[in-house]
């Protein structure tokens, strides 16, 4: 069994790519999840590093550029690499309500946007980067099943309707200086989800079952019980339906003001050895806030993808984390690895304190694709070019 971190394409580090492999009732199964930051070149630097023919998951964690290209190229390269599922983040799921509400009268969505409340919800944005409230009371009418047409027509339609109510909006209120903020607000939703809607529907187009999972906290329970699955969620789960919500402006202002990153679903690797055998602990870009690391083990000798890249926003994270590192039953010999991106400003809680707890790699310091193989006693590093640890940073200690 084997994992690995896909490092550059044309040397240019692509963020978080990852594969691994794992036994499900004696048979391996093969998934990557995230596709990192290459929209040309990923299928071959996949297949160059693993010669993985068929992928029985694609799970993609989040909307960035830095997790989803990667997966566009594979779903663009249908012919090289069969995949049998794609596991996406739901959190488009009321955006049609928003096309269809507003798609045809871009005034009166203007008008809204500029009403005392909502202007007042995007000032504090832009000024104190603050989450949206959630807890709305939204009431419920009726529902689009995930595995009817309607649903599948509904996200296979987004696309095309989104691009022509965007350049629409665009034209409308560019250059008008009192028209900015409003424009500033739009473009940074249809960015934010437009990567999931081209993965969709270019699976859909492939014919690759799609699975839609939305970020929540989950039952602890539920971990405990035989899965099946290769990859376990953490802090979301797979919805069968969803609301269709009467109010399309809150949603789009909760895309607006919630941060993505910090909702990236995160998953653990499966395994039918569970106790003895090093998990993978995928954290993508996420804070943890959902108590993720409460709903499964972390045993010795796991590896711990670094959460966003060792960036210094996520010191809340390595919190967490090193919470239970601290626990007596732990021998400081986690794997940290970490996709590395350029434009991520490291945090001395990668620079330094994850050393305490084990062993750390980046991809950028590897030179090449970092792989570890599994064997009796636990993860072992491949040989490689390097087999120093991860020095970023070291300017900085």
């Amino acid at each position: 069994m084997r994992f690995i971190a896909l490092n550059k394409v044309n040397n240019k580090s692509i963020g978080d790519a990852f594969y691994f492999e794992t036994l499900i009732k004696n048979e391996k199964k093969c998934v990557l999840v995230d596709g990192g930051r290459v929209i040309r070149g990923f299928t071959n630097l996949l297949i160059s590093n693993t010669g993985v023919k068929t992928l029985d998951v694609v799970a993609c964690t989040h909307d960035d550029a830095d997790h989803t290209y990667g997966i566009i190229d594979l779903l663009n390269n249908p012919q090289k690499i069969k995949i049998k599922e794609i596991w996406l983040p739901l959190n488009w799921m009321h955006f049609k309500d928003v096309v269809t509400e507003y798609k045809e009268d871009i005034d009166k969505l203007k008008e809204d946007l500029k009403s005392p409340k909502i202007y007042k919800f995007i000032k504090k944005h832009k000024e104190y980067e603050v989450n949206f409230d959630e807890k709305i009371n939204f009431e419920d009418v009726e529902y689009y099943r995930v595995d009817t047409e309607e649903l599948s027509e509904v996200s296979s339609s987004l696309i095309d309707n989104n691009e022509e109510f965007f350049k629409e909006l665009e034209k409308e209120i560019q250059g008008k200086e009192d028209d900015q903020e409003i424009s500033e607000v739009i473009t940074k939703v249809y960015h934010t989800l437009n990567n999931i809607f081209k993965i969709a529907n270019l699976a859909k187009k492939n014919g690759i079952k799609i699975r839609w999972f939305n970020y929540q906290e989950v039952d602890k329970k539920i971990f405990f019980d035989d899965k099946e699955e290769p990859l376990i969620p953490l802090n979301s789960k797979e919805i069968f339906r969803i609301r269709k919500k009467r109010e399309p402006l809150l949603f789009l202002l909760k895309a607006v003001l919630s941060k993505v990153n910090i909702e990236s679903l995160v998953f653990c690797s499966n395994h039918q050895n569970k106790c003895l055998i090093g998990k993978i602990f995928f954290t993508s870009d996420s804070n943890l806030e959902k108590k993720e690391l409460n709903k499964f083990y972390l045993t010795n000798n796991s590896i711990i993808t670094v959460p966003h890249h060792g960036s210094q926003n996520n010191f809340d994270a390595f919190l967490r984390i090193e919470r239970i590192l601290t626990k007596p039953y732990f021998y400081n010999d986690i794997i940290w690895v970490c996709g590395q991106n350029s434009a991520v400003t490291l945090g001395s809680w990668y620079i330094n304190d994850i050393r305490k707890y084990g062993k750390k790699y980046c991809t950028n310091c590897e030179k090449q694709s970092l792989k570890f193989i599994l064997g009796v006693c636990g993860w072992q590093k491949y040989h490689s070019i390097t087999e120093s640890e991860c020095i970023c940073g070291k300017n900085y200690i």
